[in-house]
């Protein structure tokens, strides 16, 4: 983030920058659906992480994710199988099979947040995408088993 920047608009800069994806113009703002900052969340020191996300409306396509900046990799995951993605699967030269693409490893509390997310996009995508919805509840209550 930088000084002077608004979260949003920082939110949409990052994700810009770190993936190469812009969110059109048809697509509602991202949303914040969370700040984590408890001490002690990530080995590295004490870190704020403010949390955002968005729903593509159907038949936008999934457009392309590149790494960029900061990031090493960017992808895109299936919902089917969230706990394994967001417990991680990329280690040190070690490669995930190719049917079951795992998120990286993260050294803080990354599955709660994707948990967090998926919950806040469900309730977003509410009654009239009913099916999405579900889905998006499901994959968060795979995350349950971890935390």
């Amino acid at each position: 983030m930088d000084e002077g920047d608004a979260l949003g608009a920082a939110a949409a800069r990052e994700l810009l920058e770190e993936t190469g994806l812009a969110l059109p113009p048809s697509v509602p703002p991202l949303a914040q659906f969370w700040t984590y900052g408890d001490p002690g969340r990530d080995p590295r020191g004490w870190t704020v992480t403010v949390a955002y996300g968005a729903l593509l409306p159907a038949g936008a396509g999934r457009p392309d994710a590149k790494a960029g900046d900061d990031a090493r990799e960017a992808r895109w995951f299936p919902l089917a199988g969230a706990a394994a993605a967001a417990e991680g699967g990329l280690r040190r030269g070690r490669r995930p099979r190719p049917r079951r693409r795992r998120c990286p490893r993260s050294r803080s509390n990354h599955a709660k947040v994707v948990r967090d997310g998926l919950r806040a996009l469900a309730a977003r995508a509410g009654q009239a995408e009913e099916g999405l919805r579900r889905a998006l509840e499901r994959a968060a209550a795979e995350l349950d088993g971890q935390l």
